[in-house]
């Protein structure tokens, strides 16, 4: 946390468009990966030059450049001079802390929002900063670390699937957009799987454990509100903005993107919701045993204060007391005290108090 605040203190007082390394993974390089496509073929080639990256912007077809590792500052900064970004577009690749945002250059489209997976090894939600170029007939995607988060689209790539390897650069940005907030569904259907499970254990058996999964949850889904909020405007600027750089035919494939962000934001609602609702039934699931037991040591109590009396009574020490020389006393006593502890418990079950 303490080199979290370090690398923004680092920034106050720099020149905008000084581009600083803030927050997320970090990667020992910068790997690079380079798909040039059209409808006749593919090129792929693992960490090409830069003088290689900048060609692609002539090539033709369609150029796919994956980049790893937002860590590499010069990198980064060496092919936003090559593409011609601006300043302030790199310092935002380079901060893994950006909203999701689209900001229209002269040129080229730049496009920042969150990816999100779900690790099965950790049971947490892991999120990483992924930014978009688009350019007339190139894709540049900037990562924070290597993940299979895009092989689905590398996959249709490779084989030929869809219409993804006939369309340009535009639908390749759709596509990307598309693989992203699908994962989204993704992540919100394993917590939905969490919400039944923690459901399922309120009504079982509550304990403080529990709160603490509810607590949890509560606090991954403001996540994803957090970061599914400003995507949404960002969706709704690119429908907008379609004119300039995607084309007629990409553009209800664009509608189709805005309407998956609703969705999406809709669950997030709903699930908040109920997840204020478990919290509710917990409390109200306490309080149900909390009185379960109530009742039940109510109920002996009840029964003891007889038999109380009754000892308390013969055990005063009285010299005239009749009962105590009587032959007959504490046989006499003791089925008094037993008959009044079960007219009392029978009692009790005819009232269905027990």
């Amino acid at each position: 946390m303490l080199k979290h605040y370090k690398k923004h203190r680092a920034k106050v007082g720099r020149e905008p468009g000084c581009a600083i390394h803030v927050g997320g993974h970090e990667t020992a390089e910068c790997k690079i990966r380079m798909l040039d496509y059209d409808a006749a073929g593919l090129r792929e080639k693992e960490n090409p030059t830069l003088d290689e990256c900048e060609r692609c912007q002539e090539q033709p077809g369609v150029s796919w450049l994956d980049v790893v590792g937002i860590n590499q500052v010069d990198t980064i900064t060496e092919l936003g001079r090559r593409f011609g970004w601006h300043p302030l577009v790199v310092e935002d690749i380079v901060n893994a802390e950006q909203r999701a945002k689209m900001e229209e250059y002269d040129g080229y489209l730049y496009i920042t929002l969150k990816a999100l997976l779900f690790s099965n090894e950790t049971n947490n939600i892991q999120r990483e900063q992924i930014s978009l170029i688009l350019g007339a007939s190139y894709v540049i995607t900037i990562r924070e670390k290597e993940d299979p988060i895009l092989a689905p689209l590398l996959t249709r790539i490779r084989q030929d699937k869809g219409r993804i390897r006939k369309m340009g650069a535009d639908y390749l940005a759709y596509a990307i957009l598309d693989l992203l907030i699908d994962n989204y569904f993704l992540v919100l259907e394993r917590i939905n799987d969490r919400m039944e499970s923690v459901e399922e254990e309120l009504i079982a058996n509550p304990a403080a454990s529990t709160v603490r999964k509810i607590h949890h949850l509560k606090r991954e889904l403001l996540i994803l509100r957090k970061i599914v909020w400003p995507l949404r405007e960002t969706i709704g600027l690119i429908y907008k903005e379609k004119e300039a750089f995607f084309q007629k035919e990409v553009s209800p494939f664009l509608r189709d993107l805005e309407d998956h962000v609703m969705q999406i934001i809709d669950m997030i609602e709903i699930y908040r919701e109920s997840t204020s609702s478990m919290l509710d039934l917990y409390l109200s699931q306490t309080s149900y045993h909390l009185n379960e037991i109530m009742k039940v040591l109510t109920m002996f109590a009840s029964i003891f204060i007889p038999l109380t009396f009754l000892a308390g009574v013969y055990g005063m020490n009285f010299a005239f007391m009749p009962e105590l020389h009587w032959r007959f006393g504490y046989p006499l006593i003791l089925s008094v005290m037993i008959s009044s502890a079960i007219g009392m418990f029978l009692y009790f079950r005819r009232k269905k108090w027990i």
